[in-house]
């Protein structure tokens, strides 16, 4: 879903909260709140979003050229060792 090897901003205060796991479980939160359905249909509207989310922030770093791992860079082709 997606790379463990993602790096988080040296500022952040509690990084636990940042990590796209996170970011996930709040978007599948706040789509069952906004849309009354099931559980299901819920986590699979959160998965979709989180998708084109992480794919928006990937399109964004390679346009600005940058490797900046801080920048959620999530594909991990795109990562150097």
């Amino acid at each position: 879903m997606y790379s463990r090897r993602h790096v988080l901003p040296a500022t952040s205060p509690e990084p636990h909260c940042s990590s796209f796991h996170c970011l996930f479980l709040g978007t599948m939160a706040r789509a069952a709140l906004i849309f009354p359905v099931c559980a299901e249909t819920a986590a699979r509207i959160a998965y979709i979003k989180f998708l084109y989310l992480t794919l928006a922030v990937h399109e964004v770093a390679h346009l600005h050229g940058t490797r900046d791992r801080r920048i959620a860079v999530t594909h991990s082709a795109c990562m150097p060792d």
